[in-house]
């Protein structure tokens, strides 16, 4: 498990994103769950950086590609403390930097990066999700906007 820093050794790991778990839910849980389908080198579920609180989503990591598949295709869907689990390919990874500044600017930089990576034929409707998804970090944290 991983508390606040990355696993040992996450080159080559494919990640997973799991939605619409209860607060209750720890990592524990989910690396048995997920275990049936392959080897799980970390699972992360972030916190609310005030209340420490579970945010409701987690990320699973495989160590071997196809394991991970397997995994999407056996958990989406299936019942998890009484609630419906929506898994699917991670779009992005951790931040690589140790000292990666959180606030909101930061956060919109490295995803138009990302986007530019993709294509001009992504990049609008990427960058479309990436402002939904500033706007909600924003309202959720209680930024100005």
């Amino acid at each position: 498990m991983s508390y606040g820093r990355p696993p040992p050794r996450i080159e080559g790991m494919v990640s997973l994103k799991v939605d619409n778990l209860t607060y209750r839910t720890t990592p524990e849980d989910l690396r048995r769950v997920f275990e049936r389908c392959g080897e799980v080198g970390d699972v992360y579920i972030p916190r609310d950086r005030f209340t420490r609180e579970s945010r409701g989503f987690a990320f699973v990591r495989f160590y071997d590609k196809r394991d991970a598949e397997d995994a999407l295709d056996a958990m989406d869907g299936r019942m998890l403390d009484g609630r419906e689990l929506r898994v699917q390919m991670a779009r992005y990874g951790r931040p690589t930097s140790p000292h990666h500044n959180s606030n909101e600017n930061s956060v919109i930089n490295i995803g138009i990066e990302e986007i530019l990576d993709l294509g001009e034929e992504n990049c609008e409707q990427n960058l479309n999700l990436l402002k939904d998804q500033h706007w909600s970090y924003c309202r959720q944290n209680r930024y100005r906007t």
